[in-house]
């Protein structure tokens, strides 16, 4: 009896030390619903991917420039946004779709040459997903 409990002890431990739990079936590691979800992301393309110094890029019809990124697995939720070089890029100014998120990049962004991290931040999980980052080059 007390071999059993002991036993029951320990991998109640371990698993509170981050082991991960074996599928009874293959004796393989188990997968938890977020290593799953980040599986399903997937960045396929995105652009425009960088311009001269002041220059804007792929115009609106409101005359301001804007970017894609066609993916599959984004939150919709209404607090997931885009940051553009650490500036917040939200509300009417970022759609998330099914299969790709766009969003505006204002003027005074693309003022300074400079390489910028693109990346979305789910409003649910937090996550971060690092796009790639967008030139702007010297004139």
């Amino acid at each position: 009896m007390k071999k059993t409990t002991f036993f029951f002890a320990l991998a109640l431990i371990l698993n509170n030390l981050g082991c991960k739990e074996k599928s009874p079936s293959t004796n393989k590691p188990v997968e938890n619903q977020a290593q799953q979800d980040l599986k399903k992301l997937k960045v396929e393309n995105w652009g425009p991917q960088e311009t001269p110094e002041g220059t804007k890029f792929n115009i609106q019809p409101n005359g301001l420039s804007a970017m894609w990124v066609k993916v599959k697995g984004v939150s919709r939720h209404p607090k997931t946004h885009v940051s553009f070089g650490g500036n917040m890029i939200e509300g009417t100014d970022l759609a998330v779709q099914d299969e790709a998120v766009t969003f505006i990049v204002r003027d005074e962004l693309i003022q300074k040459s400079g390489s910028y991290e693109v990346a979305i931040i789910e409003g649910d999980t937090g996550r971060k997903i690092s796009i790639g980052n967008f030139n702007v080059t010297k004139n």
